[in-house]
């Protein structure tokens, strides 16, 4: 399990303008949010492909002129995921402990894009209350594998000159480098 938590604090800030926004922020992400009164909410976004399990709790707290918002998030494998790396440990194990290495990185990865969306889209708003500003859209982590996934399958149908190793078109006759016959 992956777990961030961050504090930032915004000075002269409508506390009702920063919560909105910050839901906002939050559903368009994918998250299902749930109100806990007090300027207080947590949410969920699950990647079944991945099994994967993202949460996040915000809290908003007004100590005099200024707004602390203190926001925690965290990445978990669930069952689902277990079991896949499990069997990709059994049968892959190499690649299944570099997949788990690397997961465990993307999970970070993802957590410091969100995070780092959300504290510039609120420090926005701070600044522009009255302003209609949409929060961004970040990619899930399904999103990003199929991107990566598509990029990988793009780069293995790459085609190459059999006399001088050039990157060649793959309906090439010759080599447009070395003129060699493909």
């Amino acid at each position: 399990m992956f777990e961030k938590r961050e504090q930032r604090v915004f000075a002269n800030a409508d506390l009702s303008v920063m919560y909105a926004k910050s839901m906002e922020f939050w559903r368009a992400q994918g998250f299902n949010l749930m109100e806990f009164g007090n300027s207080t909410f947590a949410g969920e976004h699950f990647t079944s492909k991945l099994g994967l399990k993202r949460k996040v709790q915000i809290q908003l707290l007004k100590p005099g002129e200024n707004v602390l918002v203190d926001a925690t998030f965290c990445a978990e494998i669930t069952e689902t995921g277990a079991v896949a790396g499990a069997i990709g440990a059994v049968l892959l194990f190499p690649v299944a402990v570099a997949v788990g290495a690397v997961s465990y990185f993307e999970y970070e990865n993802d957590a410091d894009n969100l995070m780092r969306a959300f504290w510039q889209y609120l420090y926005l708003i701070a600044a522009s209350p009255d302003k209609n500003i949409l929060p961004p859209v970040l990619p899930t982590p399904e999103q990003q594998m199929a991107t990566t996934a598509s990029i990988t399958s793009s780069q293995s149908q790459q085609v190459y000159c059999k006399h001088c190793g050039a990157k060649i078109e793959t309906d090439s006759k010759f080599c447009r480098y070395c003129g060699g016959k493909q």
